[in-house]
Formats: C-alpha cells, structure tokens, sequence
C-alpha cells in the first residue's frame, strides 16, 4: 500500500510543480518579449506558446496509447510507472498550464493595449 501512494502522489506532485513552472516560464517569456520588442508581438508568442503546449499533450497521448497500452507488443510502461507519470503530466498541462496561459495572455494583452501610444 505504500508504494501506491508513494507511485501515485510523487507522480501527481511532480506534474503539478512542473506544469506550473513550465507556465510560469513560457508566460514570463511571453511579457519579456512584449516588453522589449512590444507591438503585440509578446502576445503573438502566447498563442504560440499555447500551441506548443498542446503540441507536447497531444505528443504524452500518443505515448500514452500506442506505446503504453500495448498495440504493438507487451506494455513496459506499468513495470515503471510511467504510465502513471505520463497521465498525470499531460492532464496537469491541460488542466494547470493551459488556464495559466489564458489568463497571462488576457493581461497581457491589456497591458499591450493601455501603453500603446493613442493614435489620434
């Protein structure tokens, strides 16, 4: 029993610190590029940093069901736990980092609008 808390909350605190600080890293990315270069182009790189992270979902998914469901021979991933760990990771990015990049880019995109020069 204790190896099953020991697999499952280790894999489930880990994806949660590292979803954070993967979202932490791309949003304080995406302020620095607005900050240096600015005309939106902070907020552009948000989009894509959005993309690249359900790029990296769908990418854990297809490892999750081609290679650890055994389609294609014997699973190994239940002898390590990996299959745990790679669920977790990819639900943490989904359900952790996604959200934070909206809301980073929601203010990031105000603050982009508010220190842009009137036009009139």
């Amino acid at each position: 029993m204790r190896d099953f808390y020991v697999i499952y909350v280790s894999a489930f605190v880990e994806a949660f610190v590292e979803s954070v600080v993967v979202a932490l890293v791309l949003g304080a990315l995406c302020w620095l590029v607005e900050l240096l270069v600015g005309r939106r182009i902070g907020s552009y790189a948000g989009y894509v940093a959005m993309f690249a992270v359900a790029l990296v979902i769908l990418r854990f998914a297809y490892i999750d069901f081609i290679q650890c469901s055994g389609v294609f021979g014997p699973s190994l991933c239940e002898l390590h736990g990996w299959h745990i760990m790679i669920r977790s990771f990819y639900a943490s990015l989904a359900l952790i980092t996604i959200p934070l990049l909206i809301l980073s880019e929601i203010k990031l995109r105000r603050w982009s609008l508010n220190r842009a020069l009137p036009t009139h």
